[in-house]
């Protein structure tokens, strides 16, 4: 696959679970979901799980991914340093 198509596959991932935010899934799930082959979707998740973007609980074929939702705003004691 090129860097092009795993460009594509990353946004295309990153749209699925903007959708789904409460999707929790294996990447084979997932690359059933939207019809890709599953080896290329693992490999963007993982990617995605490295930029903190997804997490991913347990291994191999049985891990599971999920979208991490992201902070909005502060706490008091991150405004205070």
């Amino acid at each position: 696959m090129t860097s092009r198509q795993m460009d594509k596959l990353r946004i295309e991932l990153l749209h699925f679970f903007a959708r789904n935010p409460y999707t929790v899934d294996t990447a084979s799930g997932i690359a059933l979901r939207l019809g890709r082959p599953k080896e290329y979707v693992r490999d963007v998740l993982e990617h995605l799980v490295n930029l903190g973007i997804l997490r991913k609980e347990g291994a191999d074929a049985d891990a599971l991914y999920c979208y991490i939702k992201p902070r909005v705003g502060t706490d008091e004691r991150e405004k205070r340093l």
